[in-house]
């Protein structure tokens, strides 16, 4: 297994302004939402943003769930998106929901196996356990939040022991057994070659400008929202789609050690020593690709920060950020 990235360590394109949180909210796929009946609805979704929702002519994104989300009409004429929708249509008329639940339950699950010793020999700063909703009525204690850094650099370290040796050179790791398992930096992916249907090698290169080219028996791409066109270029459909959240940054004497679903479908991680971590919001917009792409929208940020001050009212800003979320 040779993992590449074109970042020179682990984890380096996980924002540390994102809190660099392992598992920063309960995972929810956009594949569980109905089509078109219920209030978590995608229809329902699109017409919030056009009706009256609190009785006095204005939106209220704070009342429900499903109205922290926006959609730029624009996108209905944008390829990526359909690709998305296309997707989505086919897992949800597929009933293939249950299947991804199952992995995402599976994947924070992993965390907690008594039986991995490499996952339990792993410290990251685990700053909070489970989750909370903010009337009570959910508790999820499968959902933790730590240091993404700590963990896939310890992650990396255990794997080269175990089945690596040299993260540049083939050879024999401690134990005596061929390596089996490379970290490879600074590396960025020119193209594929493809023959019959089949990826047989990749084509990289390095900082330097220098380029190599390896071959493999298989080939997997997780590359977050940059997946689509590297898919895109093998003519394979990727059904990823950057969307557009609010991170904030805060501190508050309130004391928590669970992560914090709002009513909006905003959720709160401590970050220890009264440090906290506000994200929410979901944009669909056609900006994504934009010069002003990374522009902050200090209206939509103080709706989310809002919801927020019911749980914490002594809340002090320490920022506000925006980030893609695939």
């Amino acid at each position: 297994v040779r993992i590449v990235d074109r970042l020179g360590g682990v984890a380096r394109g996980t924002s540390r302004i994102n809190g660099a949180l392992l598992c920063p909210s309960r995972s929810d796929s956009w594949t569980t939402h109905p089509i078109i009946f219920g209030r978590d609805s995608m229809l329902s979704i699109a017409l919030k943003r056009f009706i009256p929702i609190n009785g006095s002519g204005k939106h209220d994104l704070t009342v429900t769930a499903a109205s922290s989300v926006s959609f730029d009409p624009k996108l209905l004429f944008d390829r990526r998106l359909l690709t998305f929708g296309m997707h989505w249509l086919r897992r949800r008329l597929h009933s293939q929901d249950r299947v991804i639940g199952n992995l995402m339950k599976y994947s924070m699950e992993g965390y907690d196996d008594i039986d991995d010793d490499i996952i339990q020999s792993l410290q990251y700063d685990r700053t909070a356990v489970g989750t909370k909703t903010y009337d009570g009525t959910k508790f999820d204690d499968i959902d933790s939040s730590g240091d993404v850094h700590l963990f896939c650099s310890g992650l990396h370290d255990a794997l080269i022991q175990r089945y690596g040796g040299d993260d540049v050179n083939d050879g024999e790791n401690e134990n005596g057994n061929e390596n089996r398992f490379e970290f490879h930096g600074n590396l960025s992916v020119e193209s594929f070659v493809a023959e019959d249907r089949r990826v047989q090698s990749v084509k990289l290169k390095d900082s330097q400008g220098n380029s190599t080219e390896w071959s493999a028996d298989r080939f997997v791409i997780c590359a977050g929202n940059e997946s689509y066109d590297l898919c895109r270029s093998l003519g394979v459909p990727c059904p990823i789609f950057p969307v557009k959240g609010y991170i904030i940054r805060f501190h508050s004497d309130i004391e928590m050690t669970h992560n914090l679903e709002l009513l909006n479908r905003s959720y709160v991680s401590p970050l220890g020593k009264g440090k906290y971590h506000l994200s929410g919001l979901a944009e669909f917009t056609s900006d994504y690709d934009a010069e002003n792409a990374m522009e902050v929208n200090m209206g939509r940020a103080q709706e989310l920060i809002e919801v927020a001050k019911a749980e914490f009212p002594d809340m002090i800003i320490d920022s506000v950020h925006i980030g893609y979320r695939p």
